[in-house]
């Protein structure tokens, strides 16, 4: 579709062009200020309307308030250029169809723009697959990426440290007293706290785009730069230091967290985390406050 430009419109041309075109796209036909003039039965099917219906409305009436590029469109086919995008349409029924979509102007003999081709690819099902897969990879709580992202994030960068030989840390957290705190204050409260949890680990420098929400109360960093193991646990505690405000109560939450690093402690990602756990409870057992880093990695650094 990018290959298709502008052309100057006669009848045999326009007839040809629509013909060949017919049996593969979502076809509307608009004039210059763009209100529809003809479309074919594909496009009229997919959202439901008749020709009736559209005759010479303008096409705004599909948008229904969902983003479309209406600017640029009218900008492109004012300078006598096609226009390639993505736009989302409402059916008569309120469905949203997202398309693959170009906008062509047809021009007269002295360059003045007559009528506009819309051509158009439905491409609602790879979107619908998208957000499922997004979804698939993201807790449904926080919106950060979980256990399945992790698995392919760790994938990633056990790759990325085997090519520049460097370490990969992985820091397990779990929430203190979580459940006295859900209990106590219920489980709507509960899952603010995680969500607000979520949002301040997310902002700390050594998190950002590498905090992963693996379940519950259950959050995972992997970090690059293995020697700021230590400076990215203080961080991570200093995101504790203020109280959570949710609702009219003031709560006062902390974590334990643990460490394995790759390849030291092991080069399989399942056992990286399973190792990182294990150290995350030994804290949990010295004190509900305490970090435990293994004795191997206070060994390596103090070499």
């Amino acid at each position: 579709m990018g290959l298709i430009s502008q052309y100057h419109y006669d009848n045999r041309h326009g007839d040809t062009m629509y013909h060949i075109l017919n049996e593969s796209f979502l076809i509307a036909h608009l004039s210059a200020e763009g209100k529809f003039i003809d479309a074919n039965e594909s496009f009229l099917k997919l959202f439901n309307y008749s020709l009736d219906d559209l005759y010479m409305k303008d096409c705004n009436l599909l948008l229904n308030g969902y983003w479309y590029d209406v600017e640029g469109v009218a900008k492109s086919i004012h300078q006598g250029k096609t226009w390639h995008g993505e736009s989302c349409f409402i059916t008569k029924d309120g469905d949203m169809k997202w398309l693959e979509s170009n906008y062509i102007p047809i021009l007269r003999n002295d360059g003045i723009v007559d009528k506009v081709l819309s051509l158009h690819l439905d491409r609602s099902h790879q979107k619908e697959a998208i957000k499922w897969q997004h979804l698939a990879m993201r807790n449904e709580l926080t919106n950060l990426p979980n256990r399945r992202g992790i698995m392919n994030a760790l994938d990633f960068h056990i790759a990325k440290a085997d090519f520049r030989c460097t370490s990969l840390g992985v820091l397990y957290m779990d929430v203190n007293h979580f459940k006295f705190i859900n209990d106590s204050y219920g489980h709507c409260v509960g899952d603010v706290l995680l969500l607000e949890i979520g949002r301040r680990l997310s902002k700390v420098p050594f998190c950002e785009n590498n905090i992963f929400h693996i379940s519950g109360d259950e959050f995972i960093v992997l970090l690059e730069d293995t020697a700021a193991i230590e400076e990215a646990m203080d961080s991570i505690h200093a995101v504790f230091d203020d109280e959570f405000l949710i609702e009219s109560f003031k709560i006062k939450a902390s974590v334990s967290v643990g460490v394995s690093v790759y390849p030291e402690d092991s080069d399989d990602p399942k056992r990286l985390i399973q190792l990182a756990d294990s150290s995350m409870y030994e804290a949990k057992i010295v004190s509900c406050s305490a970090d435990a880093i293994p004795n191997s990695w206070i060994d390596r650094q103090a070499e």
